[in-house]
């Protein structure tokens, strides 16, 4: 490559950054409410299949220490395979203008297979629907005899959604509105904005592999502000939450509590992205949480409320809290 062609590269290079800071430096925090409000309405139901994991994986033993508890077993590897689809549906419950007004439907599967202490295993499925009013589980697993149980019953939305928050959903940019207060990011920012706690950076920062930009949740402090949420935006991926870091009060000030990070996003619209796969620290703890996509990702497919059921199999006991009785489902038979 000659002298010219080097200088042109570098000359592309530089120019290249210079955009990409100027891309950052430019958005205000109304432009940012605006792509988070515009990305929240764009997604009404996600499917896909993922794995969830555990870094590193735990013995029995050492989850039994942990837990402070007897426990049964763990999963091999760390690894659980799950098949997930979920969608928002409208709470007549909540129509002020600080929750949002929305829920979510489940319909789950993982599978893996548990290690007992002294070499026991088995494989293990569990099945979950929850149509915004029953809920359903079916579990078949167990050792030496498998157990084959089924569930019935009904529940809040607040019994159901810790099963949302951990799956990929909770990593995306409809996080908040699966915990806490269930308020959308848009909603949280345009509030705080209004009272001038949020401080937004002036220059991109390293979150992975993606260039990103900052912005502080305040909590004013007598004379002072401190962040208790830092949450990071990727500017290549029309300003996509890639990094939720969470802060606790303490002694010595305000300390990391833990953090949700994205590590790849996929298309799944136009100027619209879901996470593929992330990773949960915990500041206290030298485990981490992580899931990947082993599938496409599918927004908006239209599901139902009857999209979101399980069917029984032959030979589970099920307790049916809502009819108040207990039964075998029997196997079909054919004439």
């Amino acid at each position: 490559m000659t002298n010219k062609n080097i200088s042109r590269s570098i000359g592309t290079l530089i120019i290249l950054w210079v955009m990409q800071t100027s891309v950052c430096l430019s958005i205000t925090i109304d432009e940012l409410i605006d792509k988070c409000q515009s990305a929240e309405s764009a997604i009404q139901d996600v499917s896909l299949e993922y794995e969830y994991y555990v870094i590193p994986p735990s013995t029995p033993e050492e989850a039994q220490k942990e837990l402070g508890a007897e426990l049964v077993g763990v999963y091999k590897d760390g690894i659980v395979k799950h098949k997930l689809s979920s969608a928002r549906f409208f709470d007549p419950n909540n129509t002020d203008s600080f929750h949002s007004p929305y829920r979510w439907r489940i319909l789950s599967e993982c599978s893996g297979t548990i290690i007992a202490e002294k070499g026991a295993s088995w494989d293990d499925l569990t099945k979950e629907s929850y149509d915004g009013q029953i809920y359903k589980k079916s579990t078949v697993g167990g050792w030496p005899t498998s157990i084959k149980s089924g569930l019935i019953s009904e529940r809040s939305w607040e019994d159901s959604r810790g099963s949302v928050l951990l799956s990929p959903i909770g990593f995306s940019i409809l996080r908040f509105e699966v915990e806490g207060e269930r308020v959308l990011l848009s909603t949280l920012l345009r509030q705080k904005a209004s009272k001038n706690l949020i401080r937004i950076s002036d220059s991109t920062e390293k979150v992975g592999d993606f260039n990103a930009i900052c912005v502080e949740v305040l909590l004013q402090l007598e004379s002072r502000q401190v962040p208790v949420r830092r949450l990071y935006f990727s500017i290549q991926h029309n300003y996509t939450p890639v990094r939720y870091e969470y802060f606790n009060p303490t002694k010595e000030g305000f300390q990391l509590s833990h953090a949700v990070e994205v590590q790849s996003l996929q298309s799944v619209g136009d100027g619209l992205w879901f996470p593929s796969s992330g990773i949960i620290q915990d500041g206290e703890s030298p485990k981490a949480y992580g899931f990947r996509a082993t599938s496409r990702i599918v927004v908006n497919k239209g599901l139902k409320k009857e999209d979101f059921n399980i069917v029984f199999q032959s030979g589970i006991k099920v307790s049916d809290q809502i009819a108040g009785r207990e039964y075998t489902v029997k196997e079909e038979t054919t004439e």
